[in-house]
């Protein structure tokens, strides 16, 4: 028996066997949707259970990015855990915005920058609401936070001022550089130079890349945006910041270092300022060396 394939059938093949390009687009998408915190204060963060619940002290953990989930969640551990007496403590890797929702990641063009704005302010409030609740139960809390995580924490410094018993906020600025801040309102990003303060030429971005990949590093920049526009050298003018350690990189290829106007800012406050050389991610290390060489003294449990 011989089928006939005529060119109407051969379109109907055709349609059937290979998806459709937009509809591929819509399945790699979504329509955003402001965050909603939990209402019960511990599903704000995630307890590392190698650590102690029980802890006088809490350490909150505020990590890079922004990414859509926690590393602690996905690896099972963080370098954190080199820290000096870290399983005496409880440890807690805090949520964020985008942690809680990590389909804002995957928003289309409906996430505007405006909508970045109000999603750094619920991961700054998400901080502060933990701080509260382990406040209320008679806890001592340390805040560390990393990169994004820094600028979470300067978030809530702004709001709340400085209401932890003490914060180490490593590879973070006061005044991140306009150039950079308006690069990241364009949804793109680019680099430091090795000397932390010229930035690179941008990159241009893979046109053939999947739209999932695309809408997270535009949303991810917009967020970059939203929490490094603030000039938090003014707002913070009034704080007491003698609970707070600044851990910085010279060579940082991320955020860039701390100029000299910056540190000036911090130690007026009251902040300690340590220096590194060892680039962006590293400033973690450099943290954890200078605790166990007595540089930054942290609250050790009982």
């Amino acid at each position: 028996m011989r089928i006939l394939i005529t060119p109407l059938l051969m379109s109907f093949i055709a349609t059937a066997c290979v998806p459709n390009a937009s509809q591929e687009q819509v399945n790699q998408q979504s329509s955003y949707q402001q965050t909603v915190l939990p209402n019960n204060a511990e599903m704000l963060g995630v307890h590392d259970e190698a650590t102690d619940a029980e802890s006088s002290i809490v350490l909150l953990i505020l990590q890079g990015g922004p990414h859509d989930e926690l590393a602690f969640v996905r690896d099972g551990r963080s370098i954190f855990r080199y820290l000096p007496n870290y399983q005496k403590y409880n440890v807690v890797y805090l949520h964020q915005s985008q942690t809680i929702n990590p389909d804002l990641m995957k928003a289309g063009r409906d996430f505007t920058l405006a909508d970045a704005e109000k999603e750094v302010e619920i991961s700054a409030q998400i901080l502060s609401q933990a701080i509260s609740y382990y406040t209320a139960l008679n806890k001592d809390i340390i805040v560390l936070s990393h990169s994004y995580g820094s600028f979470i924490t300067l978030k809530h410094l702004q709001a709340s001022g400085p209401t932890a018993t003490q914060y180490a906020i490593l590879a973070g600025r006061l005044d991140v550089n306009e150039e950079l801040v308006n690069i990241h309102r364009s949804g793109e990003n680019v680099r430091f130079s090795s000397d932390g303060v010229s930035l690179l030429q941008r990159e241009p971005r893979d046109s053939n890349e999947a739209v999932s990949s695309r809408n997270d590093y535009r949303n991810g920049n917009l967020l970059k945006a939203a929490i490094g526009a603030p000039r938090y050298s003014a707002d913070l003018a009034s704080l007491d910041l003698s609970n707070a350690v600044f851990i910085f990189a010279s060579n940082d290829e991320a955020v860039g270092a701390l100029t000299k106007a910056e540190i000036k800012v911090l130690r007026a406050l009251g902040a300690k300022v340590v220096e590194t050389h060892d680039g962006h991610g590293d400033t973690i290390k450099r943290f954890i060396d200078k605790v166990m060489d007595g540089t930054i003294v942290l609250p050790t449990p009982q």
